[in-house]
């Protein structure tokens, strides 16, 4: 066990004064801030910055890098916020946007950046672009409770030049003291790799090969745990592939009408989860001692070669919302295309019924409900829709910022007490945003 280097940070928003003190370790941290801003307020805090840029201004307690700024998901761990960036994790008090540190736990440059970041049982599990698999704990200083090379690392590149391989993995679920992951990078063979790892000691439990680039899709949404099993898309194939989770022996294949780009939605209570295949048809997954099964509701006016757009269906209240797809491949990466011409279909979330079709600004990510509001992030600002009674959905545009990055599928949002939390900004800074939503 190697322990982390520690270092003290202040407040990011304005800057202000903190004072320090020194644990018995030795490890620096900010016991108080002398200005603290309003738990009412909203606030942003820079959490990485390129330093390369020529004439950059310089944040004091942002991670620097010399590479694109790039960011993982916050989480929220004792009412904090967490965000990985470079090789470092940056701990946020939740309510004032105030650093409360930041722990570089390897070499950016060696490792990679950090990519997808998950909290379990006071441990907090991350990837990095090299290959790389973190533990930290979180209760002591974050220290390295183990670092695993990504056991498909060794596999033959097809890019043969210095550079190392660079990974992309899909989100990191936890069940059951296990971990569990997919990746696959474009600089091998076309093969993709699911692995289950110890969540206490990063031993690989197994791993199965999947044929093509997991890469391909959003990687977001999956893997997920349903009745004993793991469930992943099929890379770059229509199907959702099914596998005993402790044996990672390969179930079955559940056959769909066209690939999966985006990720699952659970409705915990009812222990079913819905998602979108390319071509928009929505599916509803339940799983009971019989085995797996599917309900598919296609959405009308789709044309061929269009895609969804970064929204997973989301239920609220007693409906059921699923983005029409309106773009084709091209036209969905073109920033200079409306955004703000889009199609929802309203549901039924337990027979898939088709109740109504809504035009309204596409649904670029997906939204998250707080009461009878849904908040989404768009190509141009944060969006709230006020009104969902099944017949009018208004959105309304409440800010330039945070706004979604070209280089995802989609941009979650995280809400915790009262406040919707998103990462924004651009390849030289990227900052955490946090808006009161209660």
């Amino acid at each position: 066990m190697c322990a982390a280097t520690l270092f003290a940070a202040s407040s990011l928003l304005g800057l202000s004064a903190c004072a320090h003190e020194r644990t018995e370790s030795g490890s620096a941290f900010v016991r108080e801030s002398e200005e603290r801003q309003s738990a009412n307020s909203s606030w942003k805090t820079c959490v990485i910055h390129n330093s390369a840029g020529p004439g950059k201004v310089k944040y004091p307690y942002a991670v620097e890098t010399k590479q694109f700024a790039t960011t993982t998901n916050p989480v929220i761990y004792q009412d904090k916020v967490l965000i990985a960036a470079a090789a470092s994790l940056v701990t946020i008090d939740h309510a004032t946007g105030n650093v409360l540190h930041v722990v570089q736990f390897d070499d950016y440059e060696q490792v990679g950046v950090a990519g997808v970041l998950n909290c379990a049982a006071d441990v907090a599990y991350l990837t990095c672009s090299r290959g790389y698999i973190y533990a930290l704990d979180l209760a002591h200083d974050c220290q390295v409770l183990w670092k695993v090379l990504n056991p498909s690392s060794s596999q033959t590149r097809v890019v043969h030049d210095s550079r190392d391989v660079d990974w992309y993995f899909t989100d990191l679920l936890v069940h059951d003291r296990v971990v569990y992951l997919a990746c696959s990078s474009y600089q091998t063979s076309p093969i993709s790799h699911l692995v289950a790892l110890s969540a206490q000691t990063g031993t690989v439990l197994w791993q199965q090969q999947i044929e093509g680039y997991i890469s391909d899709a959003g990687n977001s949404g999956y893997p997920i745990y349903a009745a004993g099993y793991i469930l992943l898309p099929k890379p770059q194939a229509p199907g959702i592939l099914v596998f005993d989770a402790q044996t990672g022996e390969q179930q079955e294949t559940l056959i769909i009408d066209d690939l999966v780009y985006m990720g699952f939605t659970e409705h915990v209570e009812q222990k079913q989860w819905y998602f979108q295949s390319r071509r928009g048809t929505v599916y509803k997954l339940t799983v009971d001692s019989s085995g797996f099964h599917l309900q598919a509701q296609e959405l009308d006016g789709v044309l061929d070669g269009v895609l969804p757009s970064g929204a997973r269906p989301v239920c609220i209240g007693e409906t059921l919302l699923a983005a029409v797809p309106t773009a084709s491949l091209d036209g969905y990466k073109d920033a200079e295309r409306s955004h703000k011409r889009g199609r929802v279909a309203l549901l039924d979330p337990e027979s898939l019924e088709l109740r109504n079709y809504v035009e309204i600004h596409e649904l670029e990510t997906t939204p998250v409900a707080v009461g009878e509001r849904l908040y989404f992030v768009g190509r141009d600002g944060l969006y709230v829709i006020r009104n969902n009674d099944k017949a009018h959905l208004v959105a309304e545009h409440l800010a330039d910022d945070p706004h979604k990055r070209k280089d995802v599928w989609d941009q979650p949002l995280l809400i915790h007490d009262g406040r919707l939390y998103a990462v924004g900004g651009t390849h030289q800074d990227q900052w955490l945003y946090s808006i009161p939503v209660s």
